[in-house]
């Protein structure tokens, strides 16, 4: 990944994150994830009609949790995430994600 040389000399990402929104996690052990967060943040704050989508609201955003039985890596959890990244300018969307996409190569091989 490219990199920005501060006037210290230090090397820094080609974008700045400002803000992190929207998390939502997906669990194989959905219960047992509810009574975790449930424990840490007291009751949520959203739950729908059939009991299958908490939330949290955290600040300006929320953390949402989701069942699921399929996911990027069975028998994980969570097995699958989303978020929304915000960075401090439009050209530096691009610059994340080729990060993000590279990043993404070898973390597979970490596990």
């Amino acid at each position: 990944m490219p990199e920005k040389v501060d006037s210290s000399g230090s090397s820094k990402p080609p974008f700045t994150v400002v803000d992190l929104n929207f998390v939502s996690l997906y669990y194989e052990d959905f219960k047992e994830a509810i009574a975790f967060y449930e424990d840490m943040f007291g009751p949520p704050e959203n739950v729908d009609e059939e009991g299958a989508i908490y939330g949290w609201r955290m600040g300006s955003t929320w953390l949402t949790l989701f069942p699921s039985k399929a996911g990027t890596k069975a028998g994980s959890n969570p097995q699958n995430t989303e978020y929304a990244i915000q960075v401090s300018a439009p050209e530096e969307v691009d610059a994340l994600y080729e990060a993000l996409v590279a990043a993404g190569r070898y973390a597979f091989r970490l596990h």
